[in-house]
């Protein structure tokens, strides 16, 4: 996988970043307002926080993070051609 496909992946992994901090704070009382602030183009500095933090893996905190997103979004994307 290239850059430009790990980018892609991780953004949409990421989704709408709004609402997900609160979401992840909820469920995982350790983690804080510094382990989630999201910078475009600092996506892996973000995995990485939350994955140290939690201690996870890189590809569990893209699990945990697609399972946060709202089922219509997961679905729809799946939906959308290449």
């Amino acid at each position: 996988m290239n850059n430009s496909q790990l980018s892609k992946e991780l953004l949409l992994s990421i989704g709408n970043w709004d609402w997900q901090p609160q979401k992840l704070k909820l469920q995982f009382g350790q983690l804080t307002l510094s382990d989630v602030p999201f910078e475009v183009g600092k996506e892996e500095a973000l995995l990485s926080r939350i994955g140290k933090r939690l201690n996870k893996k890189r590809q569990d905190i893209i699990d945990l993070l697609n399972s946060l997103r709202p089922t219509y979004y997961i679905s729809r994307r799946s939906d959308r051609k290449n």
